[in-house]
């Protein structure tokens, strides 16, 4: 994929939609295309991880293990969605383990130069953290729609048991 390409790719993200040409530039510089096989973790709950992916195509499992009943799957991420944003936030461990659940293609950010172009724009860096804010909002709307059906699934189960 030569530069020209991967500038559409990731100018075809919903998540660069309205981003000025100049801030689609720099992220341009500093991004990368990530092909990720089927099966392979992308990263592990409860590790640091460098990267911030934009998916553009294929699907990512997010999993966290759940005392007694191993890893659950708890959200399914897909084209269109941000995913990997606790390392934009002081290096956090991330909260979750990802697993491509087909091939995924994807924009890959390395957090800290993510951070960097933030803080050296600051209008920029709204910008980018305003998205960064309404995917994270997003996600854990759908997360907690997860575990309100984990939960009832857990309670459905201990009801039969008795």
């Amino acid at each position: 994929m030569d530069r020209q390409e991967f500038q559409k790719l990731l100018a075809d993200h919903s998540f660069t939609d309205d981003l000025a040409q100049s801030l689609l530039d720099s992220l341009a510089a500093i991004g990368r295309k990530c092909e990720i096989a089927a099966g392979s973790i992308l990263f592990e709950e409860g590790t640091r991880h460098p990267d911030v992916y934009l998916i553009c195509r294929g699907t990512v499992r997010l999993e966290m293990n759940v005392p007694g009943r191993g890893e659950i799957s708890i959200l399914t991420i897909g084209a269109g969605e941000l995913l990997g944003f606790s390392p934009l936030f002081d290096d956090q461990v991330m909260t979750a383990r990802a697993v491509a659940i087909d091939d995924v293609l994807a924009v890959c950010f390395n957090a800290n130069e993510l951070m960097q172009l933030c803080e050296q724009n600051p209008e920029s860096g709204f910008r980018v953290m305003k998205k960064v804010a309404r995917a994270y909002a997003k996600r854990l709307v759908a997360t907690r729609l997860q575990l309100l059906d984990l939960f009832a699934e857990s309670t459905t189960q201990h009801d039969s048991d008795e």
